[in-house]
């Protein structure tokens, strides 16, 4: 599904879609009934591409980043900047 929506290849965007849609709301129901149960906020990395100083210059330790899309992430921090 990432890389159907990266390249834009619309028969595969057209394929994915429903489950896209079904994902997307299992997540945000998901999301919804964890919120009421638990307000912690847990740590998660994700692994970018880019210099130190590029990160450095986008991303501020502590700010919170919120993704639109489907994403991966890991919870071990070296998992990610391998």
């Amino acid at each position: 599904m990432n890389r159907a929506s990266r390249e834009k290849d619309t028969f595969k965007i057209e394929f994915y879609g429903p489950l896209a849609s079904a994902l997307g709301f299992i997540v945000h129901v998901g999301n919804q009934a964890q919120a009421k149960v638990d307000s912690t906020i847990t740590e998660v990395y994700r692994g970018l591409k880019i210099t130190a100083s590029e990160l450095s210059e986008k991303y501020q330790i502590g700010n919170v980043i919120t993704l639109t899309g489907f994403t991966s992430s890991t919870l071990d921090r070296d998992t990610a900047i391998r």
